[in-house]
């Protein structure tokens, strides 16, 4: 039998994370100088990617979220873990960075996809059903790398 497709990558995340290597070198931009990191896997149909993440888990974090970052690097991004399994609404006010909001199960499946949400924009984006969590990725990432619903994501940390 052979592994699936990102086992290799899951395998080599949960070891950084045991030695304490995963987190990323890069200086965080002053306002999410609070926030925790770590690495997520997401598997698509065709491939594993993994990404630096901010971890918004508090209800202070989640409300501050991505609001005035003006700059990620491609790889990098936020989840936003939520205390229970509800339907979540989000949006893009003060948020400079057009992005792709991926909504999760408890079990980390990417439960909906929203693409390309238009920075400042007061429109209300719902997960559609009960989510867990929510990634946040530079927009056009989840088209660039076929991400979508029934897909799953890695993340040791939550």
């Amino acid at each position: 039998m052979q592994p699936k497709p990102c086992f290799q990558w899951a395998m080599r995340l949960a070891f950084a994370i045991i030695f304490s290597t995963s987190l990323p070198a890069a200086e965080p931009p002053e306002l999410l100088k609070g926030f925790p990191r770590s690495q997520i896997i997401i598997e698509t149909k065709t491939a594993c990617r993994l990404f630096d993440v901010y971890i918004a888990r508090g209800t202070q974090q989640r409300a501050q979220g991505l609001m005035h970052v003006r700059a990620l690097a491609a790889d990098e991004g936020m989840i936003f873990l939520f205390p229970s399994v509800t339907v979540i609404t989000m949006w893009m006010k003060n948020t400079y960075i057009p992005l792709d909001m991926i909504f999760l199960t408890p079990d980390g499946t990417v439960s909906s996809v929203h693409e390309n949400a238009i920075p400042h924009s007061t429109e209300i984006i719902s997960s559609g059903t009960a989510a867990a969590a929510v990634i946040e990725l530079i927009g056009g990432t989840a088209r660039r790398y076929g991400i979508k619903a029934g897909d799953r994501v890695i993340f040791p940390a939550g």
